[in-house]
């Protein structure tokens, strides 16, 4: 891989990075959908991931597919927009903090 490729690669997969896998090459128990966050690209442009199952296999951009993931936090905060959103428009769930207000909160 040229010098060029390996900082586009640093510049696109920052650490923190979050990435979902569709496949590893020669890994079967990386399956498709596992997600992970980026912790270094070396100077041989491997993309080194912390990935959810616990492994720490690096990505080679030249076999592997992957693409940038949503972190958790983004996930999170989906969720909590979605939920505020069904609060507006009047499809409260009973119990949520959201149809209680704080005053619900014991």
């Amino acid at each position: 891989m040229k010098r060029e490729q390996i900082e586009r690669l640093k510049e696109t997969y920052p650490t923190g990075t979050p990435i979902e896998l569709s496949e590893m090459a020669g890994e079967p128990q990386m399956k498709k959908g596992l997600k992970g966050t980026v912790t270094k690209v070396d100077d041989a442009g491997q993309i080194h991931v912390r990935w959810e199952n616990g492994s720490s296999l690096a990505l080679n951009a030249e076999q592997d597919d992957f693409c940038i993931g949503r972190s958790s936090k983004e996930t999170e905060t989906d969720r909590l927009l979605q939920e505020y959103r069904r609060d507006a428009d009047g499809m409260q769930e009973p119990g949520s903090i959201w149809a209680t207000g704080m005053g619900g909160i014991q």
